[in-house]
């Protein structure tokens, strides 16, 4: 049944069905990947033949009046569409690198008209560059402040010719109360006027019905009432109102005190924090680690929304502590035991900084020297003085030898806090991470290797 369906994906997943489905979700997103990229590759060589058929006007011995008469029938593009394709194929000719990545279907052709607009042969590198790193929407914003222009938006909408009329009719009204705003101007009052709710607004609400005895949950369904998973349940007491009714009428209650989500909200820039993902509607606030053991603790707390947060419950991604306020979002080891990492999350600091983190982590890695570990001044001992090697080596030998063994402590010790965050006691954490530790080769030996090895040797419910 189709219910069915939709309650076992809310249910969470094992953590054999989780390597699974991760190795299948790698498989497909392999096929899916090769498919697009000759698609991209097919739609080059389309471009550059559209190209050639309006510089010979050979359309014309196809019956049709234009270029655009002729890409309209064969492929239903809009003028615009074949302006900018013929525009593309054009100045490919002079940008050698954007040529090769369109063909060989790296990158779209919006992407690469895109590209095209501002690129020299001495800065199609760097936009190229530019290009791979953001979506089209980010790319545009770039090339339009690179210009001196506005950045705009371009949104379509399907609507009935009803609602067209509605539109067109506001749109007037506003004209007609301030004559001197043209169309754009007073379509930007008519959006003022309901972002404010002029016309009234209504937040949607899931209201769960919860047993204080057997801790069992329904909510309404279709049919009557529905049993809801732990995982959907978890999901919501993230953030939620609570309401006792077991003693009658009560005022509700927020399982977030006000100040700390009001908080989280404005330092996340209301926005997502999965890696990449932009998505600012419908965002939840989520405890990592479970609002039972991290309590209300901003720097446990961040907000994801609707579609990133279910999956997090269910265990189809994994976070990792690193530190303080410090996480790593990368998916469940496959089978093999790779993972793949998102990207890293600092709570400590505004959404716009999140590339500081990984900067600051990488600078730290290189300065070895100030590691805050280190043993100075370490007497060596008389047999050592009896050796060949000098005292200025010798030296250097033991501090080294002191920095690993602290080093070493340090990975252990989060290592363990990591999985004691997993809802692992700590006496069995610290067995696990000292076998990760002992097969494990000491280059290989980090906080993430160690909990990925220990994750991938057990049945541990994320």
């Amino acid at each position: 049944m189709r219910t069915s369906s939709a309650k076992t994906r809310r249910m969470p997943y094992s953590h054999a069905d989780a390597v699974a489905r991760r190795a299948a979700a790698d498989q497909l997103d392999l096929e899916i990947r090769h498919w697009l990229r000759q698609k991209r590759s097919a739609k080059a060589e389309v471009v550059m033949r559209v190209e050639r058929m309006e510089t010979t006007r050979l359309w014309e011995f196809l019956g049709c009046r234009s270029i655009n008469a002729y890409t309209r029938k064969l492929a239903g593009w809009s003028a615009s569409t074949t302006s900018k394709v013929i525009a593309l194929a054009r100045a490919v000719g002079d940008l050698p690198l954007l040529r090769a990545a369109f063909f060989e279907g790296e990158l779209g052709w919006t992407v690469c008209y895109l590209v095209s607009t501002i690129a020299t042969p001495e800065t199609e590198a760097e936009w190229l560059e530019t290009a791979r790193t953001k979506n089209r929407e980010e790319l545009a914003d770039s090339i339009a402040r690179a210009k001196g222009e506005p950045v705009k938006r371009q949104r379509t909408f399907d609507m009935s010719l009803s609602q067209h009329a509605k539109l067109e009719a506001g749109i007037a009204a506003v004209m007609k109360e301030k004559p001197e705003l043209d169309r754009d101007a007073a379509f930007e009052v008519l959006c003022d006027r309901g972002a404010t709710g002029a016309g009234g607004t209504h937040e949607s609400r899931t209201v769960i019905f919860t047993c204080s005895d057997c801790k069992k949950a329904v909510r309404q369904g279709p049919g009557g009432l529905i049993p809801v998973e732990p995982a959907e349940l978890e999901q919501h007491a993230c953030d939620t109102e609570f309401l006792d009714i077991r003693e009658g009428p009560a005022a509700s209650s927020r399982a977030v005190p006000t100040k700390v989500r009001e908080y989280v909200f404005a330092r996340d820039f209301e926005q997502c924090r999965f890696p990449d993902c932009t998505k600012t509607t419908e965002l939840e606030l989520h405890h990592e680690g479970g609002w039972e053991m991290v309590g209300h603790d901003p720097e446990s707390c961040y907000v994801a929304c609707k579609v990133h947060h279910g999956v997090r419950h269910r265990g189809g991604f994994v976070v990792l502590k690193l530190g303080r306020g410090q996480y790593r979002f990368q998916t469940v080891p496959g089978v093999d035991g790779a993972v793949r990492i998102f990207g890293d999350v600092d709570l400590r600091l505004p959404a716009k900084d999140r590339k500081r983190f990984k900067k600051a982590v990488l600078k730290s890695a290189a300065e070895a020297d100030d590691f805050p570990g280190e043993t100075k001044g370490r007497v060596v001992s008389d047999d050592v003085k009896g050796s060949a090697v000098t005292d200025a080596v010798k030296t250097d030998v033991v501090k080294a030898d002191a920095k690993a063994d602290v080093i070493k402590a340090a990975l252990v010790k989060d290592a363990v806090k990591v999985l004691v965050g997993l809802e692992l006691k700590v006496t069995h954490a610290k067995q696990l991470v000292a076998d990760a530790v002992g097969r494990l080769a000491l280059e290989e030996q980090t906080v993430e290797a160690i909990v990925t090895h220990v994750l991938r040797t057990m049945p541990l419910r994320l």
